[in-house]
């Protein structure tokens, strides 16, 4: 069995970020976490169907917790991330509105 993960993930440039790149990154993310998740599955699978026991297997599956733990959290960030669309519209809806200082400074 020959298992590899394809580098997916979105790079942010420092400086040159920005909501929808910071939006594309914690996807790519939780989709890199979702194939590598996968990827244990069958991992593990192989290793119960072949008589590994827990003592030789529990070390993927705290990894294969700690990754489904992590593509929640990138899943969780993305959509935080995506709730600030609507500001971004907002700005967009109302040219010549200011900066944010001065429009939220009632």
């Amino acid at each position: 069995m020959t298992a590899a993960i394809a580098n997916t993930t979105t790079t942010v440039v420092a400086g040159e970020g920005g909501l929808g790149p910071y939006i594309s990154f914690c996807q790519s993310m939780s989709s890199t976490c979702e194939n590598g998740l996968g990827i244990v599955e069958t991992t593990l699978s192989d290793m119960y169907g072949r008589g590994w026991g827990a003592e030789k297997t529990q070390g993927i599956e705290a990894a294969r917790d700690q990754l489904a733990a992590a593509q929640q959290a990138f899943n969780d960030a993305a959509a935080e991330l995506e709730r600030a669309t609507g500001i971004a519209e907002q700005y967009d809806a109302n040219p010549g509105a200011g900066d944010k200082e001065s429009v939220t400074n009632r």
